[in-house]
């Protein structure tokens, strides 16, 4: 609970995993997720003191009732689509999430399953970053480029060190903006309604 406290209290925002690994909304019934959403929301509120606004299944597994549950207990965005290359809005009851893709370009896990070298995720975000510039750069549509780490990968000195490049490469660009997931929810659905 301290490092869930202190997370937020960095100004972080704190998204819900599902409670472990192993409990995939895909494998569930309907009250069983219902549960275990609840669960996780309740344990992760009252942790951080904030309101819980993402959802993150493990290996992005939703149920097909997944956006509507999270929708209808409160979630502004869930991670766990496929479907697109850039989030959408989704409606559920009257109820608006959005639904921000999840891609595995720019990943510490190419590192743990597929042995690339930790220093790789720096020259893949800065290919993902030409890529995106000689296809269009800032007259084209938007594009997503999502980096992800986990603690238990890129949590240690040597992968954190490589991911802070990225960040630093991320934050020098003025064609970039780094956001966080729900601020990219809020814009999905700003421009949803205009």
């Amino acid at each position: 609970p301290a490092a869930v406290k202190a997370v937020a209290a960095a100004g972080h925002e704190i998204v819900s995993h599902s409670y472990a690994m192993d409990v995939m909304p895909v494998m569930m019934k309907e009250g069983e997720e219902r549960a275990n959403i609840k669960r996780c929301t309740d344990l992760l509120q009252q942790c951080s003191g904030l309101p819980l606004k993402g959802w993150l299944s493990p290996r992005a597994t939703p149920s097909a009732n997944s956006s509507r549950l999270l929708a209808e207990a409160g979630y502004a965005w869930y991670g766990d689509t496929l479907a697109d290359d850039l989030p959408y809005v989704e409606t559920h009851g009257g109820k608006q999430i959005v639904a921000i893709p999840l891609s595995t370009e720019v990943n510490d896990m190419r590192s743990m399953k597929d042995g690339a070298p930790i220093p790789s995720i720096v020259s893949t975000f800065e290919e993902q970053l030409t890529r995106v510039r000689e296809c269009g750069g800032r007259e084209a549509a938007p594009v997503q480029i999502d980096c992800t780490v986990h603690a238990h990968i890129f949590g240690r000195p040597h992968g954190a060190y490589y991911f802070e490049k990225v960040v630093e490469i991320a934050c020098k660009a003025p064609d970039v903006w780094v956001a966080t997931r729900l601020e990219i929810a809020n814009a999905a659905l700003r421009n949803h309604l205009s």
